[in-house]
């Protein structure tokens, strides 16, 4: 059997971010203290972040002030949710 915060790492590094979550966030449900699970989640959020960062730097040189908020809105969204 394969240990949660393997499998996270797993998906993470398959690109599967969104599933990489839900088992993530399913197996913290279950041990709400293992530090392992907790940081393999946070690369999964952390890889969340460099591709909006990537979509926006691939966006074009002129960042309209609305994908700039859609961006920040983003980032919050994903602290939120890792906190």
């Amino acid at each position: 059997m394969t240990l949660p915060n393997k499998q996270v790492q797993e998906l993470r590094k398959a690109k599967k971010l969104n599933e990489a979550l839900e088992v993530g966030h399913y197996a913290l449900q279950q041990d709400p203290t293992n530090l392992w699970l907790k940081r393999s989640l946070a690369w999964v959020y952390y890889d969340f972040v460099k591709k909006a960062g990537e979509q926006l730097s691939t966006s074009g040189n002129e960042l309209t002030e609305v994908r700039k908020n859609e961006f920040v809105n983003e980032m919050r969204t994903y602290s939120r949710k890792y906190a």
